[in-house]
């Protein structure tokens, strides 16, 4: 039992060892540039011993990508700790995946690299650890959302009748669509040429959506009286 035990310490702390050089890299040349044989050497590892653990490169970067997520999760279950009505939580919520991108650059590079990955990407990560850990990570995110609705109907800041779940599901995935759009923007593609001619910048797309979910969630007079 103890020597299981402690394979099984050294087998995440090999992995650990690969993730850590991997994301030195990743920090130093960006993403498409590195090989897994520069991951190898950095790692002081060979490269077969890699793909005992990962698949290929794409689950390294997602496992990087993994850590951004632990620290988007922590920063989260902090802010449901924190005193603050429903609407107020589910705000500073949506607003700790903007500030992750100026206080994490590169795990929010990753961040964006797998929201734009091509279907084709995500296929072939599909049942690796890896990708379960993301989902498992990701699902923790919307209770997070969902747990601020529910506060938020608890307390009236949030109207009576909107669906938990959906509303959860929808406000993620705006926030996917900002991030998208953030990275478009900065690259100077897609409907970048356009936001610049209309002189609507990122921020004010964020400014706006707050304005509008604050517009659809607040509950209405007879709401607040009943």
């Amino acid at each position: 039992m103890s020597s299981k035990s402690r394979k099984e310490r050294e087998k995440e702390q090999r992995r650990e060892q690969i993730l850590d050089a991997a994301e030195q890299i990743f920090i130093e040349k960006g993403l498409e540039s590195v090989r897994m044989d520069e991951v190898a050497e950095k790692a002081e590892l060979s490269k077969g011993t890699l793909y005992l653990y990962f698949k290929n490169k794409n689950e390294v970067a997602l496992g990087v990508y993994i850590r951004g997520l632990m620290v988007i999760h922590q920063i989260m279950a902090d802010e449901l700790a924190n005193p603050g009505t429903g609407m107020e939580l589910m705000k500073r919520m949506v607003q700790v995946f903007f500030r992750f991108s100026d206080e994490h650059p590169h795990h929010f590079s990753l961040l964006v690299y797998f929201e734009s990955a091509g279907i084709d990407t995500l296929e072939e990560l599909k049942n690796t650890r890896t990708m379960n850990m993301c989902n498992e990570l990701g699902a923790k995110l919307h209770q997070y959302i969902r747990r601020a609705i529910q506060i938020g109907i608890q307390d009236g800041s949030i109207r009576p009748d909107v669906g938990i779940d959906s509303t959860a599901i929808q406000i993620l995935a705006s926030i996917r669509g900002l991030i998208q759009l953030s990275s478009f923007h900065e690259r100077g593609v897609f409907m970048a040429p356009m936001l610049d001619s209309l002189g609507v910048g990122i921020q004010r797309l964020i400014d706006d959506y707050f304005k509008f979910l604050l517009l659809a969630l607040s509950p209405d007079k007879n709401d607040r009286k009943s």
